[in-house]
């Protein structure tokens, strides 16, 4: 986002990308996994004092135009929805982990908008009544197709003793495989603590 505002980031802003390497590690075959914090809709409007200074912050960095300036303008959800959907699909990863995604959202626009784009997915609510986000995998079916899966939800014990969801995949890899000679699965889990 911070090419998009004409900013370079500064080494406290940058991502640190985590490359794993395995026993499969060749030329022909590599996938790539995007986890991605939505912030939630729901969330920025229930506790929006919350972000109101650290987005102001963030915009003075930015130099940007004087109506995003506002934090208002910065958590209202078309923009960021716009923006987000333009995230992944410039990251173009062939596998999405979300989190904080608003259930409604996700079947009015991030489900059909990436399936378009080619993507399957899952997704679970929190199933707490209080909260309206959860978590979704997406995966691109040109390159897996899902064998198994568990939707998942669990209550840490914590202060706030928070409802929990995840989601754990079996996806088998259907691009390259007879590089292999064998048809490798992978698993991957998604939750939000």
């Amino acid at each position: 986002m911070a090419q998009r505002l004409g900013h370079q980031d500064t080494p406290e802003m940058q991502r640190a990308w985590k490359v794993n390497r395995t026993i499969t590690d060749s030329p022909n075959f590599s996938f790539r996994v995007l986890s991605y914090n939505l912030l939630s809709h729901h969330n920025t409007v229930k506790h929006g004092y919350l972000y109101k200074h650290s987005l102001q912050d963030l915009l003075s960095l930015f130099l940007f135009s004087l109506l995003a300036q506002s934090h208002w303008f910065r958590l209202d959800w078309k923009v960021r929805s716009a923006w987000l959907l333009e995230d992944l699909k410039s990251l173009d990863n062939d596998v999405l982990c979300l989190q904080e995604l608003d259930q409604s959202h996700f079947k009015t626009l991030f489900s059909p908008t990436l399936n378009e784009l080619g993507y399957d997915s899952l997704y679970i609510k929190k199933f707490d009544d209080k909260n309206k986000d959860g978590c979704a995998i997406f995966w691109k079916r040109s390159l897996f197709t899902l064998v198994d899966h568990r939707l998942l939800q669990y209550k840490i014990l914590t202060r706030t003793d928070e409802d929990n969801t995840g989601i754990v995949v079996i996806l088998k890899l259907i691009k390259n495989s007879k590089h292999f000679g064998i048809e490798p699965h992978f698993c991957i889990a998604n939750t939000h603590l």
